[in-house]
């Protein structure tokens, strides 16, 4: 699968997109994917943004837990995922960001990349001199 990363000044955080008209279980794939790229080339954190995705209905609970589950596979705790999605997408209860820890993997979501960068910024260690 050909995965396209994008990098931030410091390399230690990769950006990830996927848009456009997309059917869940691929694109959860396509996100894993991505999730074991970044973590083999280093990168601390992943900001995916999976605002602009069409064609998908937000997940219901056992949904966000099977995805989560296998991101947290892909990762195997070497980085932190942010999730950049719509409003609709976002669990009042945040059940998918606590069972991904649950499962190993540290994660948050948000409805802007800015504030994705932001957190994954705060809850890195600072980068090696």
């Amino acid at each position: 699968m050909d995965i396209a990363l994008a990098w931030t000044d410091e390399r230690r955080i990769a950006l990830f997109r996927i848009d456009g008209p997309q059917v869940l279980q691929p694109a959860a794939e396509r996100i894993a994917a991505a999730i074991e790229a970044a973590a083999d080339a280093g990168a601390k954190g992943l900001v995916v943004d999976f605002k602009d995705v069409v064609g998908i209905d937000p997940p219901d609970l056992a949904m966000r837990q099977i995805v989560v589950r296998r991101w947290a596979e892909a990762a195997r705790s070497r980085l932190h995922l942010a999730m950049v999605v719509r409003e609709d997408f976002i669990d009042p209860e945040r059940f998918a960001v606590v069972a991904a820890a649950n499962f190993g993997l540290v994660g948050n979501v948000f409805e802007n990349q800015a504030d994705a960068l932001e957190w994954l910024r705060s809850v890195l260690p600072p980068p090696a001199a």
